[in-house]
């Protein structure tokens, strides 16, 4: 069975292989800063999954429909609202390193 998380903000989604464990980071290509970033997927840890910001669980069939992806047009940029309504900038998803995750639960936990 696969479970979907997407960020809202990025539009970058992450899937879920509950019977072989596997987790995968699907980057979505974009435009931004005037640089074109293509498409790719990492395999991450749930640890870096659970320290990554932002991932809300989604159905596939909500993920991957034309009305989400604004049929796929490659300049519609995913980007928080900011308070004042206007669009902020969209950045790509950062993946922290296993010592990074570390460091972040150790602080969590007060040590």
């Amino acid at each position: 069975m696969l479970k979907y998380w997407v960020n809202s903000n990025s539009g970058d989604y992450v899937i879920h292989n509950t019977e072989t464990g596997e987790w995968r980071l699907s980057l979505i290509a974009r435009f931004y800063e005037d640089e074109w970033y293509p498409h790719e997927l990492i395999d991450i840890t749930e640890s870096q999954f659970l320290a990554l910001k932002g991932f809300l669980p989604i159905k596939e069939k909500k993920l991957f429909s034309s009305r989400r992806l604004g049929n796929y047009n490659i300049w519609n940029t995913y980007s928080p609202t900011k308070s004042d309504g206007t669009k902020g900038q969209g950045e790509r998803t950062k993946v922290p390193t296993i010592s990074e995750v570390r460091d972040i639960r150790l602080k969590e936990l007060g040590l």
